[in-house]
């Protein structure tokens, strides 16, 4: 998500000459850029309009100004910073007398309150608009910094230029020491191996320590990587691009992470992108009022069967979105031995980082993936352990967790919110059942049922891993595990799931960060405050499948190894439009059958069960029915849909049409996992019982789905792969 980026109409408000003329910086300064400077200037006008409306504002509106202040401020951006005419517009537009129960005055001081959060994010995003444009150039800060490693470098080394970016990105540069002080505590190696790179083109590594940790206004374990590389920038002449040589940074805080590049000659910051994508945010005050607990008395498993049988997991299956759709069943050895061979707890003791780290649960020096216990019944995942060099891994040494860990995610409680996860709680059961009641049904609050919660996430991010992996999100492809079986990619990159992170500061949220391939993935978590008890994000399906695709479309766009491609505008949109089409299709498996009837009828919420409210946090439920959902694309031209979550419903409301056309013609699979051997006959592929066609080579061609929405899913991952970066 990128701070900084404005797609809508023109700005009413233009800089003055006096802003574009002061440096050789300002003359470069792009057309793009004058209007975000333009727009954040206009936006600090208009919050203070709002203010002085809202005394004369009615129950209705308050209530209804509420709502979008609740959903954060890239959804309310345009109402709070847009013109006076389009705020009336909005206010008056389909007034909501029962918006918000409550009296007056109270719903105004609500709003006050709001507003005055939101004056935090519009100042984080002006200094995110300040970086990008140069406008930096003019502070004493980077005077400093010239001082401080001299006027006269023409070069500037990697961590001469971290001193001046660190300032800009930090969320609290207060905290951070001088420029010369900061210096002078950094240190930096550069890194070296016995093997050549995967990539003989890719840049060496330069690693930069001593840096202030994030408590001190710093970066996650006080230290980043940087490499040597030519940036693409737009020139004195608007109309061209130039290259320009930078150091670029990959900054990881506590709740983002940038990919940032400075230029080696001037210090300026010529490109920006958080990789972290996230949710509408609601972290309101209201959360302060949740009781605080300390760790401990964690949930005990349910009692075991007359025969138990390993690799359980008590669950709210794959298909069902939330608690309100299905009971929750035993799922047993659900992965697909293709997607995950070596099953969901295990991966080679050579791919293991953290060997010797002493996490509780984790078994190595075994001789099967599945140590003492036999292989599931079935499931033979041998054939598929064969490298692409075919030598087979199935004799290797292994790691296995007894625990919710293990190739693919990392699930566990983050209650402090911090970046720490490697010890962090798993419900841990050495007989590998992991059944534990979910508790909302008794008025528990979510602390009280998280083993059940993190058993959830580790369920379902799993799941979508295995339908990824067999839909073309594999090895060679980026996707997220530790051990890639020698097929390709960089591996030891499984996902970090944070289930309730930040339970005392956070709610109604959930974020998902993707640096490029060989980096583990972050997905938090949030509990929603919308209901009482509190609901817990981690067991609506939908919402963990749209942050998991944010992974998904990140790696896929441009590359693996480029996580720049979808930060802002349409091709932002985009990334969360894909998100909110993979929940939907996903949850269709167990509810397409309501509609027997008539399917015209079909409807979708996202977020709906976690936000209490039928219509979830999108602006329409996706339909084929325009009364339901009207979206188009002249949509995009209305008021409050330049911001990517807008955009997003708009795209993802194409692809369920587009779905729904190809179910229509095709018919509907109520399974979307392919068969293990394709080549052998089945009802999920056109010409199932015929012999599968091959290149010269010998290799298989690829095979079309049958099925409409098993189709439709094949074309959407298959256009990621071949689109360009910055898609529109």
């Amino acid at each position: 998500m990128c701070y900084y980026f404005y797609q809508g109409p023109e700005p009413e408000f233009t800089l003055t000459a006096d802003d574009l003329v002061e440096s050789k910086t300002a003359q470069r300064t792009s057309r793009q850029c004058r209007n975000l400077l333009s727009l954040v200037e206009a936006q600090e006008q208009h919050k203070a309009g709002l203010l002085k409306l809202l005394p004369a504002l009615t129950t209705g509106q308050l209530g209804k100004l509420k709502k979008v202040l609740s959903s954060g401020i890239r959804a309310a951006s345009q109402v709070i910073f847009g013109s006076e005419t389009h705020l009336a517009e909005w206010l008056n537009e389909d007034e909501d007398q029962d918006a918000v129960a409550g009296e007056k005055a109270e719903l105004r001081k609500q709003v006050e309150g709001l507003l005055q959060d939101a004056e935090q994010q519009l100042q984080n995003m002006q200094q995110h608009v300040q970086v990008l444009c140069e406008r930096s150039s003019k502070s004493s800060f980077l005077k400093n910094i010239a001082a401080a490693v001299g006027d006269g470098m023409p070069f500037h080394a990697a961590e001469d230029a971290f001193v001046s970016l660190l300032h800009h990105l930090s969320p609290t540069p207060e905290k951070l020491p001088s420029a010369s002080e900061l210096r002078e505590k950094l240190s930096v190696h550069h890194s070296a191996s016995l093997l050549p790179n995967q990539a003989p083109a890719e840049p060496p590594i330069v690693t930069i320590s001593g840096i202030p940790d994030e408590r001190s206004g710093g970066v996650v374990n006080g230290k980043v990587d940087a490499r040597l590389m030519y940036q693409q920038v737009d020139s004195e002449d608007e109309d061209k691009t130039e290259l320009k040589l930078v150091w670029r940074y990959e900054v990881e805080m506590n709740n983002n992470w940038y990919e940032a590049s400075v230029a080696v000659d001037d210090l300026q910051v010529v490109h920006v992108v958080d990789w972290a994508s996230d949710a509408p945010s609601s972290r309101t005050r209201e959360l302060a009022e949740i009781t605080k607990s300390h760790k401990g008395g964690k949930q005990k498993p349910l009692p075991a069967p007359s025969h138990p049988k390993p690799f359980s997991y008590g669950v709210f299956p794959w298909g069902i979105n939330d608690p309100e759709m299905g009971n929750q069943t035993t799922e047993r050895a659900p992965w697909d031995v293709v997607a995950s061979p070596a099953g969901w707890h295990s991966f080679s003791d050579k791919s293991n980082t953290f060997i010797k780290s002493g996490v509780k649960g984790m078994k190595t020096g075994l001789k099967t993936a599945f140590g003492n216990f036999s292989v599931p019944e079935g499931q033979d995942g041998t054939l598929s352990l064969v490298d692409a060099q075919g030598k087979n891994r199935s004799a290797e040494t292994w790691t296995m967790f007894e625990t919710t860990g293990g190739n693919n995610v990392f699930a566990h409680e983050d209650w402090e919110g911090q970046s720490n996860w490697l010890h962090n709680w798993r419900p841990m059961n050495s007989s590998m059942m992991f059944d534990y009641e979910y508790g909302e049904y008794d008025g528990l609050r979510p602390k009280e049922y998280i083993d059940m919660a993190v058993t959830q996430l580790f369920y379902t991010t799993n799941m979508y891993h295995d339908l990824l992996y067999r839909l073309g999100f594999d090895e060679v492809s980026g996707n997220f595990q530790m051990d890639n079986f020698g097929k390709g990619g960089r591996g030891g990159d499984a996902v970090i799931a944070n289930a309730q992170d930040a339970y005392d500061s956070a709610s109604n949220n959930a974020n998902f960060m993707t640096p490029p391939d060989g980096q583990q993935g972050r997905m938090r978590m949030y509990i929603w405050n919308t209901h009482s008890p509190y609901r817990d994000g981690d067991v609506e399906a939908g919402i963990v499948i749209h942050e998991l695709t944010h992974g998904t479309s990140t790696r896929l766009t441009g590359g693996p190894m480029n996580s720049g491609c979808l930060g802002f505008g349409e091709a932002g949109g985009m990334g969360e439009g894909w998100g909110d089409f993979f929940a939907t299709v996903i949850r269709q498996v167990t509810e397409h059958a309501n509609y027997n009837k008539d399917h015209s009828k079909e409807v979708y919420s996202m977020g709906a069960w976690a936000a209490n409210t039928p219509k979830g946090i999108r602006n329409y439920r996706y339909s084929t029915n325009d009364t339901v959902n009207p979206s188009t694309y002249k949509t995009l031209d209305r008021p409050g849909y330049w911001g990517v979550h807008a955009i997003g419903e708009v795209w993802a409301e194409f692809l369920f049409v587009m779905e729904e056309l190809l179910i229509a013609e095709h018919g509907f699979s109520k399974t979307l996992f392919p068969p293990v051997d394709p080549t052998k006959p089945n009802d999920y592929y056109r010409g199932g019982n015929e012999t599968v066609a091959t290149f010269a080579n010998g290799k298989p061609k690829p095979r079309i789905p049958k099925h409409g929405n098993t189709l439709a899913l094949q074309l959407v991952v298959d256009g990621m792969k071949l689109q360009p970066c910055r898609p529109s």
